[in-house]
């Protein structure tokens, strides 16, 4: 649990970066998902 915690944390913080837009946690939430889906999928 604990680091799946870490681990949405880790990405909002680079797609925060990488996307400029912390304050649309809409996308944000929908690019943790995806990448989410990517990282299983490895």
């Amino acid at each position: 649990m604990m680091n799946e915690l870490k681990q949405n944390a880790f990405y909002e913080s680079v797609l925060g970066r990488s996307t400029g837009r912390v304050g649309n946690s809409t996308q944000r939430s929908l690019w943790i998902a995806l990448w989410s889906q990517v990282i299983c999928t490895l």
